[in-house]
């Protein structure tokens, strides 16, 4: 796999999009020797991957990691961890990308995408502080301490300006599309997408173009590079290959590949570095497999080739032995006169040759012509032939049986050899990283008219949801009592009657009241501008704390939350919230009060009883796991089953 200098613009450009600013949490070198840096910013994790003379590229999602770090990761994690990722570029018109960092001074990482490629950490002087190689040529010598030096620069096509020039001036003995590769930079693959787009001859070489034909190759080069400017990326396929592309390929599609439109390049060479990878893993953990599995089909053609035989011989003596037991008492006579020196003919047997020295006749019975013994009576020569076919069945039934064992044998290790794959892909490809929406962070409900009310965990909390997510359009709800959360209702300006009481009961029922056992507590709910972090002139307000302003609206409310359940493509899904808010999404409903009973006991409570009014019979496991979840949205991990649902 390579990574074209045109294809690492493209890549460095969308990673210049999102992860500059990212801090560097920590860094990783996986079992293929490529590095992965996690990243933590914008709106949420990254893990960007560099693979020596291979890509780069960044993903959301996440790959499994070694439990022990290598000596080279944790080399670099010395310098990386904690520093903030400031730019991406590209060195010149090179395959190599240059990581700019900021902690206690500048850090640079080098990626070079280049055949024999290194990954090198220098310092802002351009020394050298970790190398994935230590190397010296004519050239340069890479070793921690040395100034970075890059390869020796190689000539690329990035701008479509002057392209007609070069390509009308050019002379060269090479095919033209070695040339395109090597001598512009273009890579095969782009150099192979030249060739098609002109439609001439890719091994015509440069110096036999014609002038036509030299502008025809110039327009597909303009072609080409115009667009990389505005990438469409797709993921090509075919069979088992995969191949990323900025734009769809005409050489592609000549060639059978299908395209599939991607959200981003990077998540393109994500795709077509796990596919090699996973066939590289495929082809080591498989080849003894694979030897075995070859080994076994040739034995079995083997084994088919000789059943073949025996079937053509047991006909063959069957219908003989067949024959002359039909024709025995001529046959023999046939046979004593051909002893004897008399050579006749009778009834329909002739004689048609003799070889007295190996004792041996062959006579004609009508249009077959068969073999006898002269000294052996015919009788006894057919007992022993039919002895024969008997003897070649049984061979057959063993041959029989070893291709079944044999066709066995292949179905197992083809399965085995499909695993194989399977999990070769799985090992190499990256995990989905579930990404929690903000409000997830806190405790949250959705009211029964479809709004969305956040409420905080503690003080710390509470002054988070305020200060990050609090809009001119919600409401903010609060208990009239020490130790009470702040609640949020999303677009309150415009809710109805029943989400503002529902958003009062969420936050008197997560208050310190609950814990109190307190049945009713009063709530006021304010418009954002009322909210204010700052104190009054001349007044103090503590660090963590909020003031409110104006007038306050009140609504008295009961203590009450409830749970419902759910299944969703087959697993089940706990709700709760209010009351009315979970009987409005669930068929099933479990209503607490404030209670003494710990929440270990009351969970299991009230998962039997959802369960039971919707007929769900989970596993000791589920319930298990259902109970959990169950118990952390428990106010104060204590409760009671409101009276008319205790069990």
């Amino acid at each position: 796999m390579e990574v074209s200098a045109l294809e690492l613009s493209v890549l460095l450009r969308e990673m210049s999009q999102t992860l500059p600013g990212c801090i560097v949490d920590n860094v990783y070198q996986l079992e293929d020797g490529s590095i992965v840096l996690r990243l933590r910013g914008g709106e949420g994790g990254y893990e960007l991957r560099a693979s020596a003379g291979k890509c780069i590229y960044f993903t959301p999602h996440t790959y499994p990691k070694p439990k022990t770090p290598t000596e080279f990761a944790s080399r670099l994690r010395k310098f990386l961890n904690g520093s903030r990722l400031r730019s991406l570029e590209q060195m010149g018109c090179e395959r190599i990308a240059v990581l700019s960092f900021e902690r206690d001074g500048t850090l640079k990482l080098v990626v070079e995408l280049v055949p024999r490629g290194n990954l090198v950490l220098m310092d802002g002087a351009d020394r050298i502080l970790v190398a994935l190689f230590g190397t010296r040529t004519k050239d340069r010598e890479i070793a921690v301490g040395k100034r970075y030096v890059p390869p020796p620069p190689r000539f690329s096509l990035m701008e479509h300006d002057g392209v007609e020039k070069i390509v009308m001036g050019a002379s060269s003995k090479k095919r033209l599309v070695s040339w395109l590769a090597s001598e512009l930079g273009l890579g095969g693959k782009y150099a192979e997408e030249v060739v098609a787009l002109a439609n001439v001859d890719k091994q015509t070489p440069v110096d036999e173009l014609e002038e036509g034909k030299r502008r025809e190759v110039a327009d597909a080069i303009t072609q080409v590079l115009l667009a990389f400017k505005e990438p469409r990326p797709h993921v090509a396929r075919r069979d088992s290959e995969v191949r990323a592309v900025p734009f769809v390929l005409k050489s592609l599609e000549r060639e059978g590949y299908s395209f599939y439109p991607v959200d981003s390049f990077n998540e393109a060479i994500a795709a077509e570095y796990e596919a090699y990878l996973a066939k590289e893993y495929e082809d080591r953990v498989t080849a003894e497999l694979r030897q075995r599995l070859g080994e076994l089909q040739e034995k079995l053609e083997s084994k088919k080739r000789a059943m073949k035989e025996l079937e053509a011989r047991v006909e063959r003596v069957k219908s003989t032995a067949e024959k002359l037991f039909m024709r025995m008492h001529e046959a023999e006579s046939i046979r004593k006169a051909i002893k004897e020196g008399r050579l006749e003919r009778m009834n329909g047997i002739r004689t048609v040759s003799v070889d007295r020295a190996r004792g041996m006749a062959i006579i004609s019975l009508g249009e077959a012509e068969l073999e006898l013994s002269l000294s052996e009576p015919v009788s006894r020569q057919v007992s022993r032939m039919f002895d024969e076919v008997k003897r070649l069945r049984q061979a057959m039934e063993r041959i029989a049986g070893e291709i079944k064992d044999l066709e066995s044998e292949i179905s197992r290790m083809s399965g085995e050899l499909e695993s194989r794959r399977a999990s070769a892909l799985e090992r190499v490809r990256h995990e989905v990283r579930e990404r929690k929406r903000w409000f997830e962070k806190f405790r949250w409900f959705e009211t029964s008219e479809g709004l969305l009310a956040v409420a905080g965990k503690d003080a710390s909390s509470n002054l988070a949801l305020l200060k990050k997510y609090l809009q001119p359009d919600d409401l903010v709800f609060h208990a009239e009592i020490t130790g009470a959360p702040v609640v949020i209702l999303k677009g309150g300006a415009r809710a109805g009657e029943r989400s503002i009481e529902e958003a009062a009961q969420f936050a008197a029922s997560y208050s310190r009241a609950w814990r109190e056992g307190l049945s009713s507590i009063n709530v006021y709910y304010v418009r954002p501008e009322q909210v204010s972090f700052s104190a009054p002139s001349g007044e103090f307000l503590p660090r963590g704390s909020f003031m409110v302003t104006g007038r306050r609206n009140y609504v008295k409310t009961r203590l009450a939350v409830a749970f419902g359940i759910r299944k969703v493509d087959g697993a089940y899904e706990v709700l709760h919230g209010p009351p009315s808010s979970v009987a409005a999404r669930s068929k099933a409903v479990a209503e607490v009060e404030p209670g003494d009973e710990p929440a270990r006991s009351l969970s299991l409570k009230i998962v039997d009883l959802l369960c039971r009014q919707v007929g769900y019979e989970p596993s000791k496991e589920e319930r298990g796991s259902l109970a959990a979840r169950i118990a952390q949205m428990l106010p104060y991990g204590k409760g009671a089953l409101a009276k008319q649902q205790q069990i």
